[in-house]
């Protein structure tokens, strides 16, 4: 009678094969197994040693039912599919299920200490600009209330540092206003630091003593800055 099922259980076999090959390929293909350092190397092995092992037991049974007879005799391919039903089938599941379970277990707690490592930064990350914030408030309004001249004039484009001295002296009288307190502001005429932003150094008073700002400019350079 075992032998009127055994086209049952050969496509049986082969569904599961078939299933097992699909989904190692599945998985390898969107990169489960290789390239992604996000998950867990020895629980992705485990998972696929795991599968790995229940197909090669769904290969010998498949084998044993349809070369068994050829090879070894009606009897003795009967006494191995006893053997790999009753007594390799429930180790081999229990131990394929069992590493399965395993690497799936290892990722779930590899991931969730990404997210706690993750969640972690941010909330640096998060302190660290509060931190960065209130020390520029404190900063502005230091200088806000400072009675003495702040500013900040910058170069637009940049002024190469490898440029002859009499280059990067000429290029200075380029260099536009982008930060000012009310002080600074004031002693140029303009009534709020705003409307200061934006003004040339050339048009400035101080401009117009050409040879003082030369020699203050070429000692600064010449020092390195």
């Amino acid at each position: 009678m075992i032998w009127d099922s055994i086209p049952i259980m050969v496509g049986f076999d082969l569904t599961i094969i078939g299933l097992l090959l699909v989904t190692v390929v599945i998985t390898w293909r969107y990169g489960l197994f290789w390239g992604d350092d996000s998950v867990n190397l020895p629980g992705r092995w485990l998972i696929l040693l795991g599968a790995v092992l229940a197909g090669l037991f769904y290969v010998a049974d498949l084998a044993m039912m349809t070369l068994g007879t050829s090879l070894w005799g009606m009897e003795a391919a009967m006494r191995g599919m006893e053997t790999l039903h009753l007594e390799i089938q429930w180790v081999v599941s229990a131990l394929s299920i069992a590493l399965i379970c395993a690497g799936i277990v290892m990722i779930a707690i590899h991931r969730h200490q990404i997210a706690q490592h993750i969640a972690d930064s941010e909330e640096r990350i998060s302190r660290a600009r509060q931190s960065v914030f209130e020390s520029e408030t404190r900063f502005r309004s230091l200088v806000e209330q400072t009675p003495d001249s702040v500013y900040c004039f910058e170069f637009d484009p940049p002024v190469a540092t490898d440029l002859s001295v009499g280059e990067q002296v000429s290029r200075s009288y380029d260099a536009t206003l982008i930060e000012c307190n009310q002080g600074f502001a004031q002693s140029l005429g303009y009534n709020s630091a705003a409307s200061a932003i934006g003004t040339v150094f050339r048009d400035l008073d101080s401009a117009k003593d050409t040879a003082a700002h030369d020699a203050l400019m070429a000692a600064f350079v010449d020092n390195g800055y």
